[in-house]
């Protein structure tokens, strides 16, 4: 599953909406807190765009420097009528939360989430009628 998220979180780079400070936590658990910036949610369409933001308490290795990573926040392009989903921009903080990286991604590139991840809850909860 990290794999998962840091493939995804290679797809990303900074905008001054991730910044912004309506952040509701949706899955916390106790190596990582997952929250969403209610300000950034953007519907166009069939499309939705959300900010979701993933705190780790105890870090996690970074695979590119293999330096610790404190939190990330990712930029989520969600598909609802194909119900799948695509990573646009990411950034990257040390458990001090300073900024380490900044990674451009790949947001017309939709892909179905893993069944039973984070991504298909965030795909279901934001694509219901």
């Amino acid at each position: 599953m990290l794999r998962h998220w840091v493939i995804f979180g290679a797809m990303a780079c900074t905008t001054n909406g991730a910044f912004a400070e309506n952040w509701v936590t949706v899955d916390p658990n106790p190596n990582r807190t997952i929250s969403v910036d209610l300000d950034t949610i953007v519907t166009d369409g069939a499309y939705r765009k959300v900010w979701v933001r993933s705190d780790f308490r105890n870090g996690i290795l970074n695979v590119r420097g293999g330096e610790g990573v404190g939190r990330t926040m990712i930029r989520y392009t969600i598909r609802c009528s194909d119900h799948e989903f695509s990573t646009g921009q990411m950034v990257v903080y040390d458990h001090n939360y300073r900024l380490k990286d900044s990674v451009e991604g790949l947001p017309d590139k939709f892909e179905e989430p893993v069944p039973g991840s984070f991504a298909e809850k965030m795909i279901i909860a934001h694509c219901r009628k």
